[in-house]
């Protein structure tokens, strides 16, 4: 069964424009999966789509084997957890521990286990110890993060975030990258981003798909998708730091094979590269 299917979906604004145009996008349980676009491609509405939020206009969406069209999907909206790109859309309550308990609450939960699931959420996302801080005394990072947890604290196998490290500084930026690998690594939970931010893509995505003006222009593996760049030109997108240092680099060093994705690889392929080079020499006599 997948974690979510949409199949040939098309969706118009209120005003007539079209806003996905035939988009079909296949997501496994556990997967990770990074919508990749432009600004203005999109990419929110496809995941209030995903979310059952917004009823496609034509095509079908099924989360866990169940169109969001269905009388059933009520029971299954439950599983999916959505974090909105200004966190301030999310944390509308006068302490953050009413935020996160706002949803279990809402499900008839008891105040035992209210409490627990509120407990567990903010720990998981390292804002414990805050519980009674109004949402509006956090910084962006720890708005990121407690929206986050309102989202956890209903026990989501699908997470849908949209633009997740908007407007963050680089430390929080890497810390809530981390904080989504982990949460895919160890609660298995399917993690759908929508983003525009061509640098964190590798670090949290197995499969990409690339939206612009509301279509997907294609899918594939990271290292795939942003050696095309014909491709990200005409999504409006350029590839990441490391992979234009490859670019840039091979003709000199040789081909790596694969693109590497992150700066760590980039060294890692240069200080194989001059290893080669310099063994070769030595064993050529050569000086180097």
């Amino acid at each position: 069964m997948k974690a979510i299917e949409v199949v040939d979906v098309s969706y118009s604004y209120p005003d007539g424009r079209l806003a996905l145009d035939g988009v079909s996008i296949s997501v496994e349980v556990g997967e990770r999966v990074a919508i990749l676009g432009p600004n203005g491609a999109g990419k929110s509405t496809l995941l209030m789509v995903m979310s059952g939020l917004l009823q496609p206009l034509r095509g079908e969406v099924r989360v866990l084997g169940v169109p969001t069209s269905s009388k059933d999907f009520e029971r299954v909206r439950l599983r999916i957890g959505l974090v909105f790109q200004q966190p301030d859309d999310q944390l509308f309550s006068p302490t953050l521990w009413e935020d996160v308990a706002y949803g279990p609450q809402n499900m008839g939960l008891s105040a035992e286990e209210v409490e627990k699931r509120v407990g567990e959420s903010l720990e998981y996302v390292g804002l414990a110890g805050l519980e009674h801080r109004p949402p509006y005394r956090l910084s962006v990072g720890e708005k990121k993060k407690a929206a986050l947890a309102t989202a956890l604290a209903m026990k989501p196998q699908i997470l849908l975030l949209d633009e997740p490290t908007a407007n963050l500084e680089p430390a929080s930026r890497t810390e809530f990258v981390e904080l989504i690998n982990r949460l895919n690594r160890e609660e298995c939970i399917a993690v759908i981003t929508a983003t525009h931010d061509v640098s964190i893509v590798p670090q949290i995505s197995d499969k990409v798909y690339v939206l612009q003006s509301g279509r997907i222009l294609r899918e594939g593996a990271p290292n795939r998708i942003f050696l095309d760049l014909e491709l990200l030109r005409s999504a409006k997108l350029e590839p990441p730091p490391s992979v234009q240092a490859y670019m840039a680099l091979k003709e000199l060093i040789g081909d790596a094979g694969c693109a590497p994705l992150t700066t760590q690889e980039l060294i890692s392929w240069v200080a194989r590269a001059l290893s080669n080079s310099d063994q070769l020499a030595k064993k050529r006599g050569c000086c180097v």
